[in-house]
């Protein structure tokens, strides 16, 4: 066992076996909610010092919503630093105007991984981050997670002036839901361009009012500054508009984006707007992508039709489409030559009809989609389609070599057609009906579903 839940009282584990501890609030899919004991640190009168010295081989911990004292903080900034530890999240923790109890006062050689979500900070927090960084207290930091703090307007204390050293050992850094503004966004790309960002990786701007701030992020287009060996951004539900997406294309096919694995802008008013990311004559910037997120972004046919050029995506894996109105349009995904690597293909609540499963159907057969192991055809309009949709199957089942699952919950079909597709095709597996989280524990680890799908697989 590697991880141990304080939380619900599971300390049997062998002590050398244990590498990550988590204290508090344990994933209710896990395990009964009932059984969660916030405050478990102060109601057994548990230190972190306790915990280090109970489990001296741990190198992670987790702690979520206990109340920790000043003296808690500096107890477990000195505990980090004594028992190098790699990784420590606290979730849900009041650390308001408290961060220089935890980084300020000794150095962290060992940290690499520093998750502060939802712990209410303040600008005067985030200059003690910065103190931290600039006197090198977190020299080896790899990821730094402020998800769901109210940091407008602190970037610039975060990464300050050009003459900051910034992160240069930084790979992942998380503002999700933390009221970005403009000036926000502009420190980043300040940061950018003076190389104080020089090994980023990540990039989460999620849930933040980005409405206009993309030319800010990444500069104007004879500056050809950028994010050199950024893989994955994310912009799921930033407000972005046709002139961000469209800067955001110019920004890719600039040069400025040239490792882009991951593009997920889940939860933006896209319609329309796919010419600009994928339709101008110079489109040669997405040829690394491989996981590309545009659920619930209200596509249309031209949308479909921008995306169906097989040469822009040579290493496209993953292709989350689900939660638009597509129908009678999968036809025009597939006017192309197809999707030649494509693995994960999500069409889950598109309100497709039968013309959409024959030209899906129609598609495998000419063998535009032959590494396709998972279809994702969920709550979708197919009553008494049974027979459309088994001939889809064994269009995959003889046309794509890796073909493993067809999830087509909520669609009304007649449960039968599992026995059917069971005896006809082995080694596929058809969902029609259960409980879809379920699709979680069946799924290898390559078919990862990001955002709204992450619980499909």
């Amino acid at each position: 066992m590697d991880v141990l839940k304080f939380a619900c009282g599971l300390s049997t584990c062998p002590v050398e076996f244990v590498r990550t501890v988590s204290v508090g609030c344990v994933r209710s899919d896990c395990y009964n909610p009932s059984q969660v004991k916030f405050d478990w640190l102060r109601e057994h009168d548990v230190t972190a010092r306790d915990v280090f010295n109970h489990f001296p081989s741990v190198r992670a911990l987790n702690l979520s919503q206990p109340r920790l004292s000043n003296t808690d903080l500096e107890s477990l900034s000195s505990s980090v630093r004594d028992n190098k530890l790699k990784n420590l999240e606290l979730s849900v923790v009041d650390l308001r105007d408290r961060v220089r109890y935890l980084v300020g006062a000794t150095e962290h050689p060992a940290l690499e991984s520093l998750s502060l979500k939802y712990c209410d900070l303040c600008r005067l927090d985030v200059q003690r981050l910065n103190e931290a960084l600039r006197k090198n207290k977190l020299p080896r930091l790899k990821e730094l997670d402020l998800s769901g703090n109210p940091v407008e307007g602190c970037l610039a204390d975060l990464l300050g002036e050009s003459s900051h050293p910034g992160f240069p050992t930084l790979e992942s850094l998380s503002l999700a839901r933390t009221n970005l503004n403009k000036d926000d966004v502009r420190c980043l790309n300040n940061a950018a361009r003076n190389q104080r960002l020089p090994t980023l990786k990540k990039l989460n701007l999620e849930n933040n009012p980005l409405r206009g701030c993309l030319s800010d992020l990444f500069g104007e287009e004879d500056d050809h500054s950028g994010f050199p060996y950024l893989e994955e951004l994310d912009l799921q539900g930033t407000r972005l508009s046709a002139d961000d997406v469209q800067r955001l294309g110019k920004a890719v096919n600039g040069g400025k984006l040239p490792e882009l694995k991951r593009l997920w802008l889940t939860d933006n008013t896209l319609t329309g707007c796919l010419r600009h990311l994928f339709g101008g004559p110079d489109c040669q910037g997405f040829s690394g992508l491989e996981d590309l997120n545009l659920q619930n972004t209200a596509l249309n046919q031209d949308d479909l039709q921008s995306l169906n050029k097989a040469e822009l995506f040579p290493n496209l894996a993953l292709l989350f489409l689900g939660h638009n109105r597509l129908t009678g349009c999968v036809k025009d995904l597939f006017r192309g030559p197809g999707f030649l690597n494509l693995s994960v293909l999500d069409l889950d609540e598109t309100e497709l009809n039968l013309e959409d499963v024959e030209s899906l159907t129609a598609a495998v057969t000419a063998g535009k989609l032959p590494e396709l192991s998972s279809i994702h055809l969920k709550r979708n309009p197919l009553r008494g389609l049974e027979e459309a949709v088994e001939r889809c199957v064994a269009a995959c089942r003889v046309h794509c070599k890796d073909i493993k699952r067809v999830f087509v919950q909520g669609c009304g079909l007649n449960p039968d057609l599992t026995l059917r597709c069971a005896e006809k095709f082995e080694g596929v597996q058809i969902r029609i009906e259960g409980d879809e989280s379920e699709d979680c524990s069946s799924d290898d680890d390559d078919d990862v579903m990001s955002s709204d799908s992450s619980d499909d697989n």
